[in-house]
């Protein structure tokens, strides 16, 4: 991977707690990214690993070592159908960009820090994040956590059969 690209992955690594209030922002979301589900539960970046939060695409059928390089990809795992993609990718570059910047590395293998395991974590790691908040400006981020905690709080208390469907009525 080129110094360029593993400075953006870390960006993407390092703000993914945050971030992901908004690439997995319902409450279903977090159903899913628990062990055993091949679901991301670190922020974490792995070769050729279904469970990875970036995962490293397998390359097949290049001719030298140059041409694999050339046709290298990373796969962003912690992003659902109920993610807006314009806020999911502009979260993605923004923490891409911000690594890239500040010259961040990659965090050393088994160093990963957990994802958040509910969306009210998420939320309040968004929350705390300056940074993160500079991307959005006030008024647009103020709005976003108090929308989403208002969700939260309408479906409190149901069990995940009960989340699911309500949400499979929903959307």
């Amino acid at each position: 991977m080129s110094q360029v690209a593993a400075q953006f992955a870390a960006g993407v690594l390092h703000h993914l707690p945050a971030i992901a209030a908004i690439t997995a922002p319902s409450p279903v979301s977090y159903i899913r990214l628990t062990p055993g589900r091949w679901a991301p539960t670190t922020a974490d970046i792995v070769k050729q690993d279904r469970g990875a939060a970036l995962r490293v695409c397998p390359v097949f059928g290049a001719a030298s070592e140059k041409k694999t390089a050339s046709q290298f990809n990373l796969e962003f795992r912690v992003c659902d159908a109920a993610a807006s993609p314009y806020m999911a990718l502009g979260a993605l570059i923004f923490a891409g960009a911000d690594g890239i910047a500040r010259k961040l590395t990659l965090p050393e293998a088994g160093a990963a820090p957990p994802l958040p395991h509910s969306l009210g974590e998420a939320l309040d790691k968004m929350a705390a994040s300056q940074t993160v908040a500079s991307w959005f400006g006030p008024t647009f981020f103020e709005a976003y956590l108090r929308h989403k905690r208002s969700e939260l709080a309408h479906v409190a208390g149901l069990q995940p059969p009960e989340l699911c469907a309500r949400y499979a009525e929903i959307y």
